[in-house]
């Protein structure tokens, strides 16, 4: 009966193509390192991008994002910058600082001060991370595939430990 189609809206007899679990790790290690979109890693792998956001969900990608996310290089930015948006808006209106945005400029340096310092400690662990990964690329291209399993590794034991 041709056309019949199973369970999975395939065709009968077509099954899930298996990928070595080093394209997986890759794929995780350009998504939480190198912030590729899923779209540019299946190009780049060759894996078809049902299946990269199959792995993302299921591996958690985005948890294991988190402390590069919350860098401290990052976070500290964000800060300057809301800060500088309120010293801005004061000056372009020719004015002092209301009570109201010194208090606000007060609490955003507070929470630059009590940012979680195990948190902090992994996500500068990330950027070390990343910035190994890009020299790793420019200067050893060849040794990319053995190193991104490796590195894939050692950032899901780094999530499991910051998100226990």
């Amino acid at each position: 009966m041709a056309g019949q189609k199973g369970r999975s809206g395939r065709p009968k007899g077509q099954q899930n193509k298996v990928y070595h679990e080093s394209v997986r790790r890759a794929a995780a290690t350009y998504y939480i390192l190198d912030r590729m979109d899923m779209g540019q890693i299946a190009q780049v792998l060759s894996v078809p991008d049902s299946t990269i956001r199959r792995w993302k969900t299921e591996e958690r990608w985005d948890d294991k994002a988190l402390p590069r996310a919350m860098s401290g290089r990052m976070v500290a930015e964000n800060l300057l910058l809301q800060i500088q948006s309120i010293l801005d808006k004061a000056r372009d209106e020719q004015r002092v600082l209301t009570v109201s945005e010194a208090d606000s400029i007060a609490k955003l340096q507070s929470t630059a001060e009590k940012l979680n310092p195990r948190l902090q400690f992994r996500a500068n662990v990330m950027d070390g991370i990343q910035m190994l990964n890009a020299y790793l690329k420019k200067r050893a291209p060849e040794l990319q595939p053995q190193v991104a399993p490796l590195l894939g590794e050692f950032i899901q034991n780094l999530a499991d430990q910051t998100l226990a």
